[in-house]
């Protein structure tokens, strides 16, 4: 099966991936008491973790079926779920957790709230970080998978060929170059109207 390995590539960082989105949570939960940023990376991670599962249902659905594997229609559906999910879940790393400004947030907050929030937002930035690589692997691997089904897919046009086929499937077509078939010239991009108008 020309997809078994791409797609056992993708199934594999898709699982890692949801055991580190996973972690996230597990750490946000184990906050001291209820705090706006405890709140914020509690949220965040439960968005997370819908996305993730929905890329392992995606492969699972994929992966427990016999024959969809021989299928380039199943896997290309498949392979796009992840894709839209992978895209969600960056967005929500990349804009509410990991971008500078929330990082310094979190820093701040261990120092100044005691050894408990410490402890917290530790937990929280290093598990976080450790979303890194299964990302970068999901990545990989969709781009694998890309790669595997777009080298499957028929060739649209015979080489050399017309992409309109024959005169009758296009109708008649103006050959003349698109300005020329407007009224203006090529060279000047005046319309012919104009051009009398200014003599």
């Amino acid at each position: 099966m020309i997809y078994e390995a791409p797609f056992g590539e993708l199934e594999m960082s898709v699982l890692n991936l949801r055991d580190a989105v996973m972690g996230v949570a597990m750490a946000a939960d184990g906050a001291p008491e209820r705090h706006t940023m405890s709140d914020l990376v509690s949220d965040a991670s439960v968005e997370l973790q819908s996305h993730a599962n929905a890329m392992v249902s995606a492969v699972g659905a994929v992966r427990n079926s016999t024959s969809a594997l021989d299928s380039r229609d199943a896997v290309l559906h498949a392979v796009a779920e992840c894709q839209e999910q992978y895209i969600a879940i960056t967005g929500v790393l990349q804009d509410d957790l990991m971008h500078y400004e929330r990082i310094a947030e979190l820093a701040t907050l261990g120092r100044k709230k005691g050894a408990g929030w410490g402890r917290w937002t530790h937990e929280v930035l290093e598990t976080l970080d450790g979303c890194r690589q299964p990302l970068y692997e999901v990545q990989k691997a969709l781009f694998y998978c890309w790669k595997t089904v777009s080298a499957t897919v028929p060739a649209t046009f015979p080489v050399g060929g017309d992409p309109c086929g024959s005169a009758d499937e296009c109708g008649t077509r103006d050959r003349r170059p698109r300005s020329a078939a407007n009224g203006v010239h090529p060279a000047s991009g005046w319309g012919q109207e104009e051009e009398r108008n200014a003599k």
